[in-house]
């Protein structure tokens, strides 16, 4: 079987889960790709590396158009030759779908939408539903990473749709040996641009930080602009950072802030880890709870991984919520452990292996292969 995974930009990483599974499991399954360094089947071009090196060590920018160099060889014509034992992945969202333009044109000229599969990312709900309308009409099988209102909208057209929770814990986030656990919070966020509204709770950070409340603790990426980043005893860089997952695997609290996201690559990375992850609570939009509803409520229940409030993890509302969730960390360690350990089981059931083994169960439900 050959599978044509269409990558539609530089941060189009959700299925690399799932390669990395197929690749160790399936050595039988093709895997071609138009963009094989987003899903890690190649390693890009010494040359572009270079270019890059230092800034993003895993993702490569690129220029907002189809990069030759970095696709696997004639991908394009391949896949216009598509057999029915074949599959094409489409992975899609809100961002600029390029390659999903180029791959929609070869599937419809070539009537090839009984081997089509979407990877419907958390971004898109309505904005490609509409751009791509005849794909999502007439695709084999659409999957949803994403619980509530983009599932029920999909559902209530379409009998095509499922929900699959794809991402999962990739092995670089995993330790390669156990460290001591000597920095008690990593802050992990940015606040520039779009992300302001995070900032009141990056400064309760820094000023519990100056107080000496919140004991040795680290911050990533740096924040040049902000004097009170100097009281952080490391600045990890960015995620691609070479010593992001060892900070990150001594770490025992991981202060996150992701508003859209709330079972995104931090939480996963953060399980891997043992690190109990705090992190805010979705903000209300399209994409959560309707955009109608108190996030505090957000649907846990719609998501595949188990993991529940208060068990597995904690959440803030408030920048003094997250300050008294933390004293009360800093106070217990004893429930750091508990709720990290409980999370870290449940990850890993959602190893690359175990989603590539339940993405190949999908393909021969639907595809006969």
């Amino acid at each position: 079987m050959n599978l044509f995974w269409v990558s539609h930009n530089n941060t189009c990483s959700t299925a690399r889960v799932i390669t990395e599974g197929l690749i160790k499991s399936y050595p039988e399954i093709n895997n071609l790709a138009s963009r094989e360094d987003v899903l890690w089947l190649r390693k890009p071009s010494e040359e572009l590396f270079k270019r890059w090196e230092g800034k993003q060590i895993g993702h490569f920018p690129d220029s907002n158009d189809f990069v030759p160099e970095l696709a696997t060889p004639d991908f394009w014509n391949k896949m216009s030759l598509c057999s029915n034992k074949d599959v094409i992945i489409l992975t899609i969202n809100a961002g600029n779908n390029h390659n999903a333009k180029k791959a929609i044109d070869i599937i419809s000229s070539n009537n090839l939408y009984d081997r089509t599969l979407i990877l419907d990312e958390d971004e898109s709900a309505q904005k490609c539903q509409i751009e791509f309308s005849e794909i999502y009409e007439k695709a084999k099988v659409i999957l949803v990473n994403l619980g509530d209102k983009v599932l029920f909208d999909l559902k209530q057209k379409r009998n095509n749709v499922l929900f699959f929770g794809f991402n999962g814990i990739e092995d670089r986030y995993l330790p390669k040996s156990p460290v001591e656990k000597d920095i008690d919070v990593f802050f992990k966020s940015r606040v520039e641009g779009w992300l302001m509204p995070r900032a009141p709770f990056r400064d309760k950070l820094i000023d519990m930080n100056k107080k000496g409340l919140i004991g040795n603790s680290c911050i990533m990426p740096p924040f040049k602009e902000s004097e009170g980043d100097k009281y952080f005893k490391i600045a990890s860089g960015n995620r691609h950072h070479p010593e992001y997952y060892n900070y990150l695997n001594r770490s025992r609290i991981a202060v996150y802030l992701n508003g859209y996201n709330p079972i995104g690559y931090q939480f996963w990375e953060n399980a891997a880890n043992k690190c109990l992850t705090l992190h805010q609570t979705p903000w209300k939009s399209l994409y959560y709870n309707g955009g109608n509803h108190n996030p505090k409520y957000f649907h846990w229940e719609m998501y595949d991984p188990p993991f529940i409030p208060g068990e597995d993890f904690l959440y803030f509302e408030t920048p003094e919520d997250l300050e008294e969730k933390l004293l009360f960390l800093m106070k217990n360690p004893g429930k750091v452990k508990e709720i990290s350990r409980s999370c870290h089981n449940k990850a890993l059931n959602f190893t690359s292996e175990r989603q590539a083994q339940k993405f190949i169960k999908i393909l021969k439900d639907y595809f006969n292969g």
